[in-house]
């Protein structure tokens, strides 16, 4: 495995994000979009809503869901990282497994990753990709349907990565960043969930724990430096498996 200077590559859109308080941990989130829900809708805990109070609610909390996941990415202090997987690749060509490309639901499932990451306003600083051809596809499909990043460098190191070494990856990630979306395999994306969370009965770690297939991804909060991934306090916020 070439062990050299990563590759990189622009993204074609360069997304400027701004800065504002941080929401450091899942139970302000929580709690800060539960007070919203209950005061916008005007409706007390022991009273029983109407059918369209329900909808009118659900609406509601996707809103505030959205707006509170971009107030704590945009934060200036606080650390975002974005573990994902590659979508499904095929096995029907004859080449190098490095080389393999996406399969059709694969394609299908990148670029429901990319509304996804639209939907939650997750737009990366920094995109680590593996140079292999399967995770390339996935951020390229995901960027064409609007998913967005400052900037998008290819590591060939990721390929094949285990833990260790995606760590003292992630720990090179200057300080001025705020969100690293790293986009690669397993076991090692599954791993470095596993190794870095501070483990909860959270649902999502139920979720989590059942499987972490292809184009699964995990939403993590550090509340310290990059140089200290794996030493300091992180928290999975959140774990999606997108599907188109």
């Amino acid at each position: 495995m070439d062990r050299g200077k990563p590759a990189v590559k622009k993204c074609p859109t360069v997304c400027q994000i701004g800065r504002v308080t941080p929401v450091t941990t899942l139970r302000v989130l929580a709690t800060s979009a539960r007070h919203l829900v209950q005061r916008s809708s005007g409706v007390s805990r022991t009273r029983t809503p109407s059918n369209g109070a329900k909808r009118g609610g659900a609406a509601r909390r996707v809103a505030l869901t959205r707006d509170l996941y971009a107030h704590a990415m945009n934060s200036a202090n606080g650390r975002t990282l974005i573990a994902v997987r590659h979508a499904k690749s095929s096995w029907d060509h004859d080449v190098d497994d490095h080389d393999r490309p996406l399969s059709g639901r694969g394609r299908r499932d990148a670029d429901a990753l990319g509304r996804l990451l639209v939907q939650r306003a997750l737009s990366p600083d920094l995109v680590l990709c593996s140079t292999a051809a399967r995770t390339r596809e996935t951020w390229e499909r995901a960027h064409a349907v609007g998913a967005t990043a400052g900037e998008v460098r290819l590591v060939r190191g990721i390929y094949q990565a285990w833990v260790p070494e995606l760590v003292r990856l992630v720990r090179q990630t200057p300080d001025d960043i705020s969100t690293v979306l790293l986009l690669g395999h397993s076991p090692g994306i599954p791993d470095l969930v596993e190794h870095v969370c501070v483990r909860t009965d959270s649902a999502d770690w139920a979720h989590l724990d059942q499987k972490y297939p292809t184009s699964g991804m995990a939403v993590i909060t550090l509340l310290g430096p990059w140089r200290d991934l794996g030493n300091s306090s992180a928290h999975l916020t959140s774990f999606t498996i997108p599907r188109g």
